[in-house]
């Protein structure tokens, strides 16, 4: 599948117990790949609604608007609040390395690029489509041909999720 552990400081401080400490990233890759079916399941809705009329709108869809909304900042909080879709980068980025980090290349933090939007039309989806050439997989049986469309996406964001999903499981299950 190609994915890698970066051995991410928080993780290995936790304990000096190493059963404990991989419990701790078999839960953190859960979490990871529970929000690559959440984002996949939101793509397909939302590349359905832009199929079928040609326009999707987040205010239209409550999901798609918890996904990219951040939280109110209040003047009580010391850091700014971060979308779902902002914290969903930030675990990926961390599993992935040190060398990864911050090159969120991967087809579904491409897809959450496009889906910060908001607004969405048959169009601009496609053209957002076409600038993904070189993009990076989970699951490497993945790839894209000339002609990107949006029901493409739509599968190949499934199948990424259901690597990231694969991923999550083998590592529990060798711990």
């Amino acid at each position: 599948m190609g994915i890698s552990i970066s051995p991410a400081s928080w993780i290995l401080n936790l304990s000096k117990n190493s059963k404990e400490r991989d419990l701790k990233i078999a839960e953190y890759l859960d979490q990871i790949a529970d929000e690559a079916n959440t984002l996949a399941t939101i793509w397909e809705n939302i590349g359905g609604t832009i199929l079928k009329e040609g326009v999707a709108e987040a205010e239209n869809d409550t999901v798609w608007i918890r996904l990219v909304e951040r939280p109110e900042w209040t003047i009580y909080s010391k850091n700014i609040p971060r979308s779902r879709l902002e914290i969903f980068y930030d675990r990926i980025s961390s599993v992935l390395g040190k060398s990864n980090r911050g090159e969120l290349d991967f087809l579904i933090c491409r897809i959450g690029t496009i889906l910060q939007k908001r607004r969405l039309t048959r169009e601009l989806v496609e053209l957002e489509l076409k600038r993904i050439k070189e993009v990076r997989f989970f699951d490497k049986t993945n790839q894209i041909r000339d002609d990107f469309s949006i029901q493409d996406s739509i599968s190949l964001l499934n199948r990424e999720a259901a690597a990231l999903n694969a991923f999550a499981k083998e590592f529990r299950t060798k711990i």
